[in-house]
């Protein structure tokens, strides 16, 4: 059995494109769907998101 919690990193890599924990989707030109964590967006964005 898996573990969560030993690694920070593998944590969050958990969260990367996954529908089920995502609060965001982004839809590309060709119909691509990227699931994503605001919080992280925000978090590494250059610019903070404030809303």
């Amino acid at each position: 059995m898996k573990m969560r919690g030993s690694s920070l990193v593998k944590d969050l890599e958990q969260l990367i494109n996954n529908p089920i924990y995502s609060d965001l989707r982004i839809i590309s030109e060709d119909n691509v769907i990227l699931y994503g964590c605001r919080s992280i967006l925000a978090a590494r964005s250059a610019e903070k998101l404030m809303n």
